[in-house]
């Protein structure tokens, strides 16, 4: 009995063990929770848009792409705006995880052709058109005070008279924006030269000039804030050093170059001269000046100081001769880029003539343009890209407006009765 009871115990001791062996196995094994790690900060650029759609060479265009931190972790992007692989602009741009950014550019003066534009690992390829441009002139209607102010396409053609008035209307100069047109004319009650202002289709004229001055050759400024004009001399005596007029306290002082707002406000003598011409950052002026005894070149700033003198021509003089109502005195105009100034003068030597000159200010050398062309050639003006030249050619039967080169080459005529040139810029 005793040895059943003992069998029985042991029976029962390794089911028991069995059975919690078997309970232990069935026990899901202990897990420890693992953290998935950050993804560090990552930044995608998403395509280049632009406006407006059609680029034209000189304009703002608005460059954008989206900026996305496509990590878990916050971080600053710098936006580096690229131009042909050049750099000229950047952005520093602070995302969160997944925070998105539009990246936004202005680019200004985009030469025409095709540019490849990138902002980070995204471009885009741009086609800059030409921009199209007029040429304002002055046009003979009939008898010699019969001359008007008409506007035409730079290749020569849509021709468009846009003054009809019975004086003398000369010399038109556009505003920056291409909207309005400056010019002189005879046309006020006191019958001396007067600048006004007009629409560019001639509409809205307006007298900015109604005092009794002989009042010439005025032009806007590149920032569309002044009008530059001369005042002619009527008499009387001024203060003179070294070739250029001092400011005195008179009000009308001979042969002085004004600044004046675009809407006849504000009138400030700057120097004395003739012939004003803006410097591209709308604070310098260059002019014409003989009051050495000699024709020469000056710039003076906006506040009538810091003048400078360039070149000067011993063997120009002026009235030219001829009886239409051009200029009796040289002229000179300013390139667009800063770099040049184009100028006429008679040579009053043997052979000489009255040809349309290039000074570049960098070297202080000047080149004869049109010495191989017969007649006068004055009133000239510069093609916005500073590569062209637009000047009047008069001969003894003809008034034509040309075209050439700034190196003097592949000269055109534009249009016959055409004098006082004026691109748009």
């Amino acid at each position: 009995m005793k040895k059943w009871s003992l069998t029985l115990i042991v029976i029962t001791f390794l089911f028991l063990l069995l059975f919690a062996a078997t309970a232990a196995c069935s026990q899901p094994p202990a897990t420890t929770e693992i953290t998935p790690a950050l993804k560090p900060a990552e930044f995608e650029v998403g395509p280049i848009t632009f406006e407006p759609p059609v680029v034209m060479a000189g304009d703002v265009t608005r460059v954008t792409a989206t900026v996305k931190n496509v990590g878990d972790i916050a971080s600053t992007y710098e936006a580096v705006l690229a131009i042909d692989g050049q750099r000229t602009d950047g952005k520093a741009i602070t995302l969160l995880p997944q925070q998105s950014f539009i990246a936004e550019f202005e680019v200004a003066e985009l030469t025409a052709g095709k540019h490849t534009i990138s902002i980070g690992q995204s471009q885009i390829s741009i086609d800059v058109l030409t921009k199209p441009t007029k040429i304002a002139f002055a046009s003979y209607y009939g008898d010699y005070y019969n001359w008007e102010i008409c506007t035409m396409d730079s290749d020569g053609t849509d021709i468009a008279r846009i003054t009809k008035d019975a004086a003398l209307d000369l010399h038109p100069t556009w505003s920056p924006d291409g909207t309005k047109i400056a010019f002189e004319s005879t046309r006020e009650s006191h019958n001396l030269s007067s600048i006004y202002v007009m629409d560019s289709d001639g509409k809205n004229v307006k007298c900015l000039t109604p005092e009794p001055r002989i009042c010439r050759f005025p032009v806007w400024s590149p920032d569309g804030k002044k009008i530059a004009y001369c005042v002619m001399r009527r008499g009387g005596t001024g203060t003179w050093r070294g070739g250029v007029m001092t400011v005195g306290a008179a009000e009308i002082l001979p042969d002085a170059i004004f600044i004046m707002g675009p809407d006849g406000g504000g009138k400030t003598q700057v120097a004395g001269g003739w012939c004003p011409s803006w410097f591209p950052d709308s604070q310098r002026i260059a002019f014409m000046s003989n009051y050495s005894g000699i024709w020469e070149i000056y710039s003076s700033n906006i506040h009538g100081s810091e003048i400078k003198k360039y070149v000067s021509f011993p063997k120009a003089r002026a009235n030219y001769g001829s009886s239409l109502p051009s200029s009796e005195f040289p002229m000179l105009a300013v390139s667009p880029d800063g770099n040049s100034i184009v100028l006429e003068y008679f040579d009053n030597t043997p052979g000489g003539g009255q040809d349309i000159y290039v000074l570049k200010l960098d070297t202080g050398k000047v080149t004869n343009l049109t010495n191989k062309l017969d007649g006068y050639k004055y009133c000239p003006t510069w093609s916005p890209d500073s590569k062209k030249i637009a000047f009047t050619l008069e001969t003894t039967n003809d008034l034509d407006i040309y075209v050439i080169n700034a190196d003097g080459s592949n000269m055109i005529e534009l249009i016959e009765n055409g004098l006082w040139p004026s691109w748009q810029r």
